[in-house]
């Protein structure tokens, strides 16, 4: 199978990332409105949860779905999102949404489609590495590089809109972006994306040996790690806006430049190449921890928009390097498909409970803008957990 031409990849992804900015947006909007309502954290961490938890079941109870991604995921990522635009397009003629209620089922309207793109991302881009297409250091860092950037810009685009125009522009944006999948049609055509490709091997799937059971360990260990970078992931989303939102003087457009910091720092991440450098995801680890421990303390905007960038790249450096450990195992486009669901279903869930935990402790601890919550998920999650899980990944994959 020949290799990917470089231009007209770096044009696919492009798009790719330019279709996910609508998720950042709907997050921030959502956050951010609730908290000028005056609602409690606990509410905030109840709404999440709802918007996370619809795609987790309807990925558990509707097999077809499943075998959707698994067959055709370009159609899965374009179909769901020119629905959820022409959604999207209706609630912003009627001038955004007031009503929170309203606004909480278009968010888990728009959250479930934009589960399945995630999952279709992850197994289209398993599926180019099975085939031969792309190595799989290219596959994790171009997926990362659609799913983070996209999500970076989406918060920082929406806290500028919201500052200067509220939230009825937003669904406008969420629209072109989900509208935007389209493109994704014409680019797939000029690198000859094939749905069909054979695996890397060139066996059929049936004649194919069964994998010994502990050849998956390794695999199961960087799922975990993926579930714990959920958790990092979901305590930005859950925390930082609650800050800067409590903090006098400062407003979304504030909240929207540090995160983009954070997505400057993703998409710097991407052009690392990690060989046999390992000291590089502990490096990672650590920056994260790092800008988690100070950023909350941080009132100036400059060192914190240093911290969250600090944030962004470490985070985002980590992730691709699990990915890289998952796409490095996989032989035939259904373990793809499989693992693709596994690492969606398991970042998905755990961003459903983690706003929901994230809020019952904050209910009977202190204010969210002295709060170590933060802090203290930087320090378990990507200071303990991920570093654990890449090393026992690492020496199970050698004695395995």
């Amino acid at each position: 199978m020949a290799r990917m031409r470089k231009a007209p990849l770096a044009i696919f992804v492009t798009l790719l990332s330019l279709t996910m900015v609508g998720e950042g947006m709907i997050t921030v909007t959502l956050l951010w409105t609730s908290a000028r309502m005056g609602q409690s954290p606990l509410f905030i961490g109840v709404v999440l949860c709802i918007m996370n938890i619809v795609p987790f079941l309807a990925q558990l109870l509707f097999p077809p779905m499943r075998r959707a991604v698994e067959q055709h995921p370009l159609r899965m990522i374009i179909g769901p999102r020119i629905a959820g635009a022409v959604a999207t397009i209706w609630v912003g003629m009627a001038g955004g949404s007031s009503d929170l209620g309203t606004l909480i089922a278009v968010a888990a309207g728009l959250t479930c489609i934009s589960f399945i793109s995630q999952q279709c991302i992850e197994t289209l881009m398993g599926q180019l590495t099975v085939a031969g297409m792309l190595d799989a250091g290219t596959s994790a860092r171009l997926s990362q590089t659609a799913l983070q950037c996209g999500v970076f810009v989406g918060n920082a685009l929406a806290g500028i809109l919201i500052a200067r125009s509220g939230t009825g522009l937003v669904f406008f944006g969420i629209a072109a972006s989900f509208a935007s999948s389209l493109l994704l049609l014409f680019s797939a055509a000029s690198i000859r994306m094939d749905e069909e490709a054979p695996e890397k091997s060139g066996v059929p799937l049936a004649e194919k040996p069964a994998q010994r059971h502990g050849a998956d360990r390794p695999l199961w260990l960087l799922l975990t790690g993926m579930a714990f970078l959920a958790i990092q992931l979901s305590g930005f989303n859950f925390f930082v806006p609650l800050i800067f939102e409590s903090r006098p003087g400062m407003s979304a457009a504030d909240y929207g430049f540090v995160s983009a910091a954070a997505g400057v720092g993703a998409l710097l991440a991407t052009f690392v190449r990690f060989s046999e450098r390992e000291y590089l995801g502990h490096a990672a680890c650590f920056a994260v921890v790092l800008g988690d421990a100070l950023l909350i303390r941080s009132v100036e905007m400059l060192p914190s928009i240093g911290l969250a960038f600090a944030i962004g790249f470490g985070f985002n450096l980590s992730r691709i390097r699990i990915r890289q450990g998952i796409f490095e195992r996989l032989t035939t486009r259904q373990e793809s498909a499989l693992w693709g669901a596994r690492v969606t279903l398991a970042f998905r869930g755990v961003n459903a409970g983690a706003p929901l935990l994230f809020g019952l402790l904050l209910m009977v601890g202190a204010p969210v803008a002295q709060s170590g919550g933060f802090a203290a998920i930087g320090v378990l999650s990507m200071g303990m957990a991920v570093p654990i899980c890449l090393f026992f990944s690492k020496r199970a994959r050698r004695h395995g």
